[in-house]
């Protein structure tokens, strides 16, 4: 090191040591944790205001396996359309870690929307399986300006959806600075002294190269066909549809439970799509709270409930439990090759319920029936049978011999009952009739 560079280190350094508290730099960084899945991300972090910004949570909505987080679980990710991060006070840089399956730019924005830095993803597309050769997914990319950077945008596909952002970090010079103190300004004014001093007694200037190396004008110009090979970018035609994958049946058995009875019930995804990444279908808990729960992955390998190896019927067994009438809401996510976004089933529900629940439906639709209200009896029975059809003299006889009758087999999802009947002729004989609950919940007769 020169004397004229010790000199230069000692005049930074002396005025580091004499700069006020208020106007140093500090480093802020969102990691994006602790949100729920699939949260519209906004002006939850003081200072810093998202645009078509959504959190995304690996195993839930995000597809850890082609997108994963830089750290934790959560990543930003853009929303139908280009992602904003808009600054209460002005930043100098900001950067963060990417995996893409679009090519990225960040543009910086000064106070009076003029670009000011820019930059560009290295790869068209470094997802963790997908990516281009020689990519890896979390690429740092930054931009930075000393003159002051009011909002940056992110831009992938124009229709969002395209890209996971991780552990951003901007550098802030502490937003609004307060009118410092005469020692604070004493202080500063002997560093800058000192230092001036010293760098005089280097006898150098400042190459004029390094000048121009930190020169905005050529940010502006990467800028400028950045700007000009997006635009032909969104320009143009799309050639090729993102890829859709779908889910097959899926399915819980049984639906219903007993309260404050542990119960298994077995799960089920029939998946046949090529690009399924085999161990990355999940099964979720939707929660009353609004979060997710991962209760475990289901699998095609013959063992642990599965029925048939490599058969496409994915499987898990879960045991689930309720201290109260409720319904546990479940949901199979699945991860396929090349997609940000994992596929999601209907939600199938598990009822807990009292013990008695399917005799309770029979006594509620025989009083119903010996009352005459065959619209209100008309929720306990198939939708194929017309109670309305039913003379009154015919409505009292049915209701009698539900009255009559006794659960005589109890599996799953399925009751059975018998109730002693007397024919026309007088013969006596026995009515049999099955229950099965619909999709609320409530048991309903599907067979007479």
């Amino acid at each position: 090191m020169s004397r004229f560079d010790r000199r230069t280190a000692l005049a930074g350094f002396l005025l580091l040591l004499f700069l006020p508290p208020h106007l140093a730099r500090a480093a802020v960084i969102l990691n994006f944790e602790g949100f729920p899945d699939s949260t519209i991300l906004t002006n939850q972090y003081p200072g810093v205001t998202f645009t078509n910004a959504i959190i995304l949570t690996a195993g839930i909505s995000l597809n850890e396996f082609e997108f994963p987080p830089y750290s934790g679980v959560n990543v930003a990710s853009d929303n139908n359309g280009p992602m904003t991060l808009s600054f209460a006070s002005t930043i100098t840089s900001f950067g963060a870690y990417f995996t893409y399956a679009e090519p990225l730019t960040i543009d910086a924005f000064n106070a009076t929307d003029a670009v000011v830095a820019s930059a560009t993803s290295v790869f068209s597309n470094n997802e963790a399986l997908s990516g281009d050769p020689g990519s890896s997914p979390n690429e740092l990319i930054q931009v930075s300006f000393v003159g002051g950077i009011s909002s940056v945008t992110i831009t992938g596909d124009p229709f969002g959806g395209s890209f996971a952002m991780d552990n951003a970090t901007y550098t802030t010079a502490g937003g609004t600075v307060p009118e410092p103190s005469s020692l604070s300004l004493c202080l500063l004014g002997v560093a800058l002294a000192v230092g001036y001093w010293l760098a005089r007694r280097g006898h150098h200037r400042i190459p004029r190269r390094a000048l121009a190396s930190v020169s905005p004008r050529v940010g502006l110009r990467r800028t400028s066909v950045g700007s000009l090979l997006l635009a032909a970018l969104s320009a143009a035609p799309m050639l090729f549809a993102a890829p859709s994958h779908l889910l097959g049946v899926v399915a819980a058995t049984p639906t219903t439970a007993v309260i404050s009875t542990p119960t298994q019930v077995t799960v089920t995804a029939s998946i046949t799509d090529p690009a399924l990444i085999s161990n990355g279908v999940n099964l979720l808990q939707l929660n009353a709270d609004g979060t997710t729960t991962i209760l475990g992955t289901l699998n095609d390998d013959g063992i642990n409930g599965d029925a048939y190896a490599g058969d496409k019927i994915f499987t898990i067994l879960v045991t689930l439990n309720s201290a109260s009438s409720s319904q546990i809401q479940l949901q199979v996510s699945a991860a396929f090759k090349g997609s940000l976004l994992r596929v999601k089933s209907s939600v199938i529900n598990v009822f807990f319920q009292p013990a008695d629940a399917p005799q309770q439906a029979v006594k509620a639709l025989a009083q119903h029936l010996a009352a005459g209200n065959t619209s209100a009896a008309q929720n306990y029975v198939n939708p194929s049978y017309s109670l309305s059809a039913l003379s009154r003299q015919g409505q009292g006889v049915i209701a009698s011999i539900l009255n009559a009758s006794v659960l005589v087999t109890s599996q799953n999802d399925l009751r059975i009952f018998q109730a002693p009947f007397t024919t026309p002729s007088g013969a006596a004989s026995t009515l049999e009739f099955t229950m099965i609950p619909g999709t609320d919940g409530q048991w309903i007769v599907t067979t007479w």
